[in-house]
């Protein structure tokens, strides 16, 4: 019967962390004890704590800020493709409080690319309405989002507050979309979306642009997403 070698210390260790994570006893957003406390609690070396850190900051349960110490990770958000859903629904969905802040609402003629994704004439404008979006109070993206005037002649920020932007334009002109494109990226985020977005400039986003369409076939929406790739899985499910 072959022996069982005994597990390694930093093993031991991480799993405890874990174990801890799990049941709630280190909430997400909190900070673990420091590497001295850890090595003093579990009476271990300080590069026995420091490979089960690294481990579980690999596996994205934890995280570290420069100078402030180890985090627990909020959990990632999973997007489900080929299923159109809006921002509000997906957090719903996941017990998750969905929140908007409106940074800007224009009316303004559009550049080319946005004429020629809207299937638009030079002449008509488009409103531009850029959110930044939360869950729970932590921000999980930046979306701007392009709809022609012809179709919708007015968008009222009052009316729209922080809401779902469908459920408002269902309501005000019972207008209802379709189906959806998207497109994902990933790369890194600029300064702005960094700051808004509450992370280092180094944390890579994904880029999606997506334009869904009317019942009547016709492109009625085009927008511009940036999601925190920390927040965010895609999940796809693929048949033979």
């Amino acid at each position: 019967m072959k022996k069982e070698l005994p597990l390694p210390l930093y093993y031991k260790l991480r799993e405890s962390i874990r174990e801890k994570i799990l049941k709630g006893e280190y909430l997400p957003g909190s900070k673990i004890p420091s590497e001295q406390e850890l090595m003093e609690e579990y009476n271990v070396s300080r590069m026995t704590v420091i490979r089960a850190i690294n481990d579980l900051v690999q596996e994205g349960l934890l995280y570290r800020k420069q100078g402030k110490g180890t985090f627990v990770s909020i959990p990632q958000v999973q997007q489900r493709l080929g299923k159109l859903t809006n921002f509000t629904q997906d957090m719903l969905s996941r017990n998750l409080k969905p929140d908007s802040i409106i940074l800007n609402l224009e009316l303004m003629f559009p550049p080319f690319i946005i004429q020629e994704k809207l299937k638009i004439k030079e002449n008509i404008r488009v409103w531009k309405l850029e959110r930044l979006r939360l869950a729970d109070n932590n921000p999980m993206g930046l979306q701007v989002a392009y709809l022609p005037s012809d179709i919708f002649p007015v968008i009222d920020e009052t009316e729209l507050g922080r809401g779902s932007l469908y459920e408002y334009l269902r309501k005000k002109y019972n207008i209802f979309f379709k189906k959806a494109e998207e497109i994902y990226w990933v790369r890194l985020p600029n300064n702005y979306e960094a700051e808004k977005l509450e992370i280092p400039k180094n944390t890579p986003v994904f880029y999606v642009q997506r334009l869904t369409f009317l019942e009547n076939g016709r492109p009625g929406e085009f927008v511009e997403s940036v999601l925190r790739g920390d927040r965010y899985q895609l999940y796809v499910e693929l048949s033979i």
